[in-house]
């Protein structure tokens, strides 16, 4: 009599759970469409874009040199400023196209080798590195990991460009950082320019976030949100280790598995 009583209430239970596990695959199934609608959108919208971009920057250098006999100082003041602003948005559709792609695109992870990653950037901003006589500094050795190769040498451009933009006219030293933590591989990237608050570390990692140091400079504030993305990806993260005063220290985690 016992189990007579039970297998009504057993069966509504069973009937709750399927039905919750059909909810939970619909919802996961919508997520999924919604997120590919959200990519075709995305890489639609920055298609469509670049082409008015580079337009733009085009036609304003035609006039610039065709007419130059005919434009006065303040006409030639406004060509440069839509040169200007036009350049911004390359850069900034650019860094949208590679958020997504840090975010997005599937990985493909092979073994790498870092020394021969950190040559190319070496060499990538050797006219600035050398024009402001800043120094380099790397590990005379650092051991191959697995990852995805492009995904690693934009961490590396993106952490080196932004010392190299934020740093300041004080920025003498770059120095690349190397060890392992348990399961992971620690890379750093510190310098000794301009510090950054710490209440501002954790929110310029965000996008369209930037350091209390960037009001005056260019920049798209994409940069770091992209590195974390990617750190994200490989079973990592990344932090700064921040100072208000001088110097400041990057560091991403990549999973060793």
């Amino acid at each position: 009599m016992r189990v007579q009583a039970e297998s009504p209430h057993l069966a509504k239970t069973i009937a709750v759970l399927l039905f919750e596990i059909a909810e939970r695959r619909r919802v996961e199934e919508g997520l999924r469409d919604n997120l590919e609608k959200f990519k075709i959108f995305t890489y639609s919208i920055i298609h469509d874009l670049r082409g008015p971009a580079m337009g733009i920057c085009g036609l304003t250098q035609l006039l610039q040199k065709q007419y130059a006999n005919v434009l006065d100082y303040r006409a030639k003041q406004y060509c440069d400023q839509i040169l200007r602003a036009s350049e911004h948005l390359s850069v900034l559709i650019e860094q949208v196209n590679s958020y997504v792609a840090a975010k997005k695109l599937p990985l493909k992870v092979d073994k790498i080798d870092i020394k021969e990653i950190l040559q190319a950037i070496r060499d990538e901003f050797s006219i600035l590195l050398d024009s402001r006589q800043i120094r380099w500094l790397e590990p005379a050795s650092i051991p191959a990991i697995k990852a995805d190769k492009v995904a690693i040498l934009r961490v590396f451009r993106n952490l080196v460009d932004n010392s190299l933009k934020y740093g300041g006219e004080g920025l003498n030293v770059i120095e690349i950082g190397y060890r392992e933590s348990g399961e992971h591989h620690i890379f750093s990237v510190c310098d000794d320019g301009v510090g950054i608050k710490r209440e501002h570390s954790e929110k310029i990692f965000e996008m369209f976030e930037r350091s209390n140091t960037s009001e005056n400079l260019s920049g798209t504030g994409l940069g770091l949100a992209i590195v974390k993305e990617i750190a994200k990806r490989h079973g990592g993260k990344v932090w700064v280790e921040a100072s208000a005063e001088r110097g400041k220290t990057f560091c991403i985690s990549i999973s060793q598995s």
